[in-house]
């Protein structure tokens, strides 16, 4: 049976629809953002009642808030299990306040690492989204903290493997081994 989408739910769905028909858009209409304002075909794509005010709306700021929201509450998503499933919520209550405490360290972020290299992180990864609970991240620091990782902590410092690997020069492949085999940390990180 489909789950009932709710209003917020439904103006994702119909900026996923408007985004996968970018490609077929001219190339100053990026994600219904056209020269700074709203695209003529992006509002038509909005519900009824979707308050776009912020100015916000298409930008790729937005996309964040809008994926991160339905990963955790759209058991259609496809990463739903791995966040909305776990427990995992959103617990800014609106766009615009996580726009007040999280703006200005994104835009200070995206202009040392860039529009591509700037996600959302959760910095423990069992706590929910919010201000005291995410920072912007790198896609190579972000995938350093996740569930799967192998943490190894070492002379008070914790560290996952693939770390551990740039610091010593060991390859993923001895650092495992040693691991499996049960020896000492400081073993385990020895070059010699």
């Amino acid at each position: 049976m489909p789950h009932a989408m709710t209003p917020q739910l439904e103006a994702i769905r119909r900026q996923r629809i408007s985004a996968t028909m970018k490609g077929r858009m001219p190339k100053n209409v990026v994600a219904g953002w056209n020269k700074g304002k709203p695209a003529p075909w992006a509002i038509a794509n909005l519900p009824k009642g979707c308050n776009i005010t912020h100015g916000m709306w298409g930008t790729p700021f937005y996309w964040r808030w809008a994926t991160m929201l339905a990963r955790c509450t759209n058991p259609n998503d496809k990463n739903y299990a791995r966040y909305g499933g776990r427990g995992i919520k959103v617990l800014w209550k609106s766009f615009e306040g996580f726009k007040k405490d999280m703006y200005r360290t994104y835009l200070m972020h995206r202009k040392i690492h860039g529009e591509r290299n700037t996600t959302i992180d959760r910095i423990d990864n069992d706590k929910s989204y919010s201000k005291e609970n995410c920072k912007w991240a790198t896609p190579k620091e972000q995938s350093r903290n996740t569930q799967r990782n192998r943490i190894i902590e070492y002379q008070g410092k914790r560290r996952c493997v693939s770390e551990w690997v740039e610091i010593t020069g060991l390859t993923h492949r001895m650092i495992y081994h040693r691991l499996n085999r049960g020896w000492p940390v400081d073993r385990i990180l020895s070059t010699l």
